[in-house]
Parts: C-alpha cells; structure tokens; sequence
C-alpha cells in the first residue's frame, strides 16, 4: 500500500464512507460531521493527505499503475472545493502524465474528478490541450464539466 493509498483509506474511515459510496454522491454516515455540500473540507487531516499527493506524483514511475491513477483522480476528487490538487497536478506534472490522469477521469466518468481537472487544463504542459478539452465537452455528459471546456477553449487556449 503506497502513501496515498493510506491517506485516501484516512480519510474514508473519517468520513465512514466507500469510494464507491462517494462517487454514487452518498453522504458520510459519520455522526459527528455536518453532511452538506461542501463536508469534505471538515477533514483535519487534509494538509497531510495534500502533502502526500505531492510526494507521490514527483515519482513518473507511479503513473504507469492504473491503480495509482485510479487514486490520484479520487484525491483530485475530494478536493473539489479548494481544488489545490487538481491545480497541482496540472502545473507540475509532464504532459505525459497529467493526460493519463485527464484519460483516467474520463474513463471513469468521475464527474467531480471531471470538474476539478477541466478547469485546471489552461495550467498544464500539455501540448494537446484543445483536444482534451474538446473530449471532457464530448465524453463527460456533465453540464458544469461542458460548461467548463467551453470557457477554457474560449478564454484561455
């Protein structure tokens, strides 16, 4: 199990939910949080699940594990108020490897992995930005994510 791995499996004990619950949009079953929109940011423990996710895309290596991915775009994911990690994973990873997390998103039709990321493409070392944007616009399904491509295509590509 890799740092992630156990930063994520942190972070769903806290919440008493299963990724698979989270990605249905179940809300946490822990009696001790307020369950609205936003009751990912009540985590105390984000900083270090932050710090983490940093650590584990500095090593390329990493991004050749479907699994890895599978967790990165979960990180992404839960972040989706603050979006730090989505912001990060476009600006330091290399082209390579952000469009795998971009592939990985849309291949899980992970919507709010989806809106996270989308906004964040203008910020990347891609050299096919256009061409991913337009595939979130086609493939994604997601009003917000559609919304999103479209303004990146017209403001900042």
């Amino acid at each position: 199990m890799n740092q992630l791995e156990k930063a994520l499996q942190n972070f769903w004990l806290w919440a008493d939910l299963s990724p698979e619950e989270y990605k249905r949009g179940i809300l946490p079953k822990n009696p001790n949080m307020n369950p609205g929109a936003e009751w990912e940011t009540e985590y105390e423990h984000f900083q270090e699940l932050e710090d983490v996710f940093i650590e584990e895309i500095s090593n390329e290596r990493n991004f050749d594990n479907p699994e890895f991915l599978k967790l990165l775009v979960l990180a992404i994911a839960i972040d989706n108020e603050g979006e730090r990690l989505g912001a990060f994973a476009s600006s330091l990873l290399s082209e390579a490897c952000i469009e795998k997390v971009w592939c990985e998103a849309l291949w899980s039709k992970f919507t709010v992995a989806q809106q996270v990321l989308v906004f964040h493409v203008k910020d990347s070392k891609s050299s096919h930005k256009r061409q991913f944007l337009h595939r979130f616009i086609e493939e994604s399904g997601d009003d917000f994510v559609v919304s999103r491509a479209q303004y990146a295509l017209e403001h900042f590509v």
